[in-house]
């Protein structure tokens, strides 16, 4: 059964305001798709499908996960995360999208950052 505030907090997770969704996080998609690479609905899923199983999107699930078990050493993911940023760049835009996600959920109360 879904509550008032579930269906509250799920529509704050799929706007694409919210920091994991929004245009400033493409992870690419926005180049792919000006670049002619992505144009149809095949080329998209062959993206999104390269994406998550060989290239950032498969990164960020499997440490995603490990930050879920209970037993997670967040300073170990947050180095090893470091480490498989491939550039400057990309451990910029991860650190980013961090903290805005931390925030959002802060301002959400589902979180308290201090």
């Amino acid at each position: 059964m879904t509550t008032d505030l579930a269906l509250l907090r799920l529509t704050h997770w799929l706007s694409p305001v919210f920091p994991v969704g929004g245009y400033a996080y493409s992870g690419g998609l926005d180049a792919a798709i000006a670049g002619g690479k992505v144009g149809d609905e095949a080329s998209l899923f062959d993206w999104l499908r390269h994406t998550l199983t060989a290239g950032s999107g498969r990164v960020d699930a499997v440490l995603l996960t490990s930050a879920m078990s209970p037993d997670a050493d967040l300073i170990d993911l947050a180095d090893w995360a470091r480490a498989l940023a491939g550039s400057a760049e990309r451990w910029q835009e991860t650190w980013e999208q961090g903290q805005a996600f931390a925030r959002a959920l802060s301002d959400m109360g589902e979180i308290d950052l201090h």
